[in-house]
């Protein structure tokens, strides 16, 4: 769990991730912003250490997130599966 504590030790694991599966690390991060209005700051600082291509894809996956239909998405609805898509809405935003 990322706190503003151990934001540095999860940023670092974070970057690694995204280097192997940019897409899916990024849209499950975007999709817990959009959930979690006090996670954005700590994300924000996580970000920090991406590489180039991941932040073309953080704007990739923020354009599919507001663009895209909250009912339809490719991401899956959560992966432990205690959330579902219909817990954001667009008034969050």
């Amino acid at each position: 769990r990322i706190t503003k504590d151990n934001v540095k030790t999860y940023s670092r694991q974070i970057a690694k991730m995204t280097h192997n599966n940019p897409i899916i690390i990024l849209a499950v991060i975007i999709d817990q912003i959009q959930r979690f209005d006090n996670f954005i700051s700590v994300i924000n600082d996580a970000l920090k250490y991406l590489s180039p291509l991941a932040y073309d894809i953080v704007c990739y996956t923020i354009l599919h997130a507001l663009t895209s239909p909250i009912s339809s998405t490719s991401i899956p609805t959560y992966i432990d599966g205690k959330m579902s898509r219909e817990n954001a809405t667009p008034a969050q935003w």
